[in-house]
């Protein structure tokens, strides 16, 4: 499992995520990330981790958006993308393990395991099973009470998240876009 977070501040999407690995009751630490990109796209994904590999390299180039519409963008192009790169080809298949954060735009999204994209109308998003105790963190530290910058509360809500969590661990991989 895991804990993801993406915050909005200063005009920037931040994704950050732990990185272990957990299977038959073991756990590993994840040589690659769980965030990464995809063209213009900052994603992190919790859950089946064989998934988050098939979109970071198996997924085909996405071409550019032209709308004005992000949500549409994401919808009638990585979606499909994703459920190519993923094998799935009926509609009604579901990951039922299987989360996204993503950061697009100066804006940030939440995938649940049927691929359905939705954006985030707060300051940040958490998933995983480290997600309950984040929140608890990026509330504790919001700009109402206490000075902190974005990486600063993300890094220390994944933190605190991999000390209560075993199926979170160190370390903590940041990116902004």
């Amino acid at each position: 499992m895991t804990v993801i977070i993406g915050l909005k501040s200063n005009n920037k999407i931040y994704i950050g995520a732990d990185s272990a690995i957990t299977a038959n009751n073991l756990q590993s630490e994840l040589i690659e990330p769980k965030v990464f990109r995809v063209g213009n796209i900052l994603l992190a994904q919790s859950g089946l981790h064989r998934a988050g590999q098939l979109i970071q390299y198996n997924m085909k180039k996405l071409p550019p958006d032209k709308s004005n519409n992000p949500t549409k963008y994401l919808v009638t192009q990585l979606v499909p993308a994703i459920r190519h790169a993923l094998n799935l080809k009926d509609e009604e298949e579901n990951l039922t393990e299987f989360g996204m954060v993503i950061g697009y735009k100066k804006r940030l999204f939440q995938v649940d395991g049927a691929l359905c994209i939705y954006e985030v109308n707060r300051e940040f998003v958490v998933d995983g099973s480290g997600g309950d105790i984040a929140i608890g963190v990026m509330e504790a530290t919001s700009s109402d009470i206490m000075q902190s910058t974005p990486i600063e509360r993300v890094k220390l809500a994944i933190a605190i998240a991999c000390k209560y969590n075993i199926y979170c661990d160190l370390p903590i991989i940041i990116k902004s876009i």
